[in-house]
């Protein structure tokens, strides 16, 4: 059995029983805001070993990486606030969607909550107004350092719904890394691929962002950057 079915079956205990996964697995109650600066996914080239390594490893998934704006998402008794990774309010704050704001706070209306996502506005012609969920750092008061991504991914998918256009969850794809790549690069608003492992681990600063040891990141070729 691959470690992806695992997960499955695994994400379904958490679905059913997320109250008892935090009680042994949280160590830090936060009860109002304490910026943390997320984890930098480390650059690799596509023509490294370590990609296919990586391609061929249930461990190992991939997930599209947008042009848009790395979003810090707070969400405290239903307020929502978009912060930029640099621990500054984001413009978007002024003008946000009453859909996305309406959704997230139905959604999550009691509680502090904190998720790293991508919020894909006026960056890509035609494109505005989305917000794409890649983890969750606090749920209902809770700092999940202690759990591995899978354990925290299985958490946000018992909020979302999968046919919101507006809020969604970011897709994964388990093998053919290479092909994937080579697919969707031709997509304007596609920058490249990240690459993580699903036993990863938070490691957020409170004074800055450290490089991660779980997350990489393929680019499609520029003139700012040579991948």
């Amino acid at each position: 059995m691959s470690v992806f079915m695992s997960i499955n079956k695994k994400a379904k205990v958490i679905f059913n029983m997320a109250d008892i996964v935090f009680k042994g697995d949280c160590e830090m109650k936060i009860k109002k805001m304490k910026y943390f600066f997320p984890e930098k996914p480390v650059l690799m080239n596509i023509e490294q070993e370590s990609f296919e390594r990586m391609s061929n490893d249930d461990n190992w998934v991939a997930e599209k990486k947008y042009n848009g704006q790395r979003c810090c998402l707070w969400i405290i008794d239903g307020k929502v606030e978009f912060w930029g990774r640099h621990g500054k309010l984001l413009k978007y704050n002024d003008d946000p969607h009453p859909e996305i704001v309406e959704y997230l706070s139905k959604k999550f209306p009691k509680g502090v909550f904190l998720f790293d996502s991508e919020l894909r506005h006026n960056k890509t012609v035609g494109v505005r107004d989305k917000l794409v969920i890649w983890d969750v750092f606090i749920f209902r008061d809770e700092l999940l350092n202690k759990l591995q991504y899978w354990s925290r991914r299985a958490v946000i998918a018992t909020r979302l719904d999968d046919n919101n256009d507006r809020v969604s969850l970011i897709k994964q794809y388990k093998t053919g890394f290479k092909s994937l790549y080579d697919v969707v690069i031709a997509d304007d608003e596609i920058e490249g691929l990240v690459i993580k492992n699903m036993h990863g681990k938070l490691n957020i600063g409170r004074a800055s962002a450290s490089d991660s040891n779980w997350m990489f990141k393929v680019r499609k070729p520029s003139g700012r950057y040579a991948f």
